[in-house]
């Protein structure tokens, strides 16, 4: 089910409908729709053409993880959606906050929730 949920992510990130990806890719709004609910599966061709119009990876798209090395050189196995790398990026760009997020992750994150309840 990664792929439809990623296709559907994708799309919804860009702003398109259903009709817009399926006229960029060249089938129709009901195989997107049918992609998207795991109902249908591309051919090589239309995956091919997703990746291209929507300039995403192959992996990040058929649910693949992404290797990332750790300081210590430790190896994990996560993915990242682009939203979450941008935020990161954007974390990094600001010293002082980029310090003070990741000096405790965990108090960060309970700051984060409390805040957004």
């Amino acid at each position: 089910m990664f792929f439809g949920n990623r296709l559907k992510e994708a799309r919804l990130l860009r702003g398109m409908s259903q009709k817009e990806v399926g006229d960029l890719i060249g089938v129709s709004k009901v195989t997107i729709c049918g992609y998207e609910k795991g109902n249908k599966v591309p051919s090589l061709e239309v995956l091919s053409n997703i990746v291209v119009e929507l300039n995403l990876s192959p992996n990040y798209l058929l649910g693949y993880d992404v290797d990332v090395i750790a300081e210590e050189e430790e190896e994990y196995k996560i993915t990242l959606s682009k939203d979450e790398i941008m935020l990161i990026n954007e974390i990094r760009k600001d010293k002082v906050l980029h310090s003070r997020v990741f000096k405790d992750t965990k108090r960060t994150v309970k700051i984060m929730k409390r805040n957004t309840n």
